[in-house]
């Protein structure tokens, strides 16, 4: 089930001791919609929450930014969990966000009259390729200079 639409179908099953779960990389607005959807129509399904701890953190430290008006998601585009981080800042009211590999993928066009920047990553993106796009952003802001790094810094321990 990835839809209202999804449970909708299931109105006229005879369905019994119904456990709810779902996709760990989902984003938590769209979780809680289709469960309390699901309990509308079986009010007796027992619910197991299981969307990731690193994965909720995220998404509930993007839904909380105030005054952002632009969103860096470090990780893979074929990554939900990411992508549902930049589709959550659109919920959060930010204007825009860019899902980027790392930080080669930078231009200054996408930073450029912000003023205030958020960075997040994927629960699954090495801390070392997020690190590098927050001090590459510190260093511009000090500098003004746009000067990439040559290569991406991974470090996995």
């Amino acid at each position: 089930m990835t839809s209202i639409e999804d449970v909708d179908a299931l109105k006229n099953v005879s369905l019994e001791n119904i456990l709810i779960t779902n996709q760990t990389t989902l984003s938590m607005l769209d979780t809680a919609e289709i469960i309390a959807h699901c309990k509308k129509l079986f009010p007796d399904a027992i619910v197991a929450k299981e969307i990731c701890n690193a994965t909720s953190k995220r998404q509930e430290a993007v839904l909380q930014l105030q005054d952002v008006d632009l969103l860096i998601v470090v990780g893979d585009a074929r990554s939900n969990n990411s992508n549902q981080l930049a589709k959550i800042a659109k919920h959060a009211g930010i204007q825009e966000s860019y899902l980027i590999d790392s930080v080669l993928d930078l231009t200054p066009s996408m930073i450029d009259g912000h003023k205030r920047i958020a960075i997040t990553s994927g629960s699954s993106t090495p801390n070392s390729i997020t690190d590098q796009v927050v001090d590459f952003l510190n260093e511009y802001a000090r500098t003004g200079i746009w000067q990439l790094p040559e290569t991406v810094n991974v470090q996995l321990i």
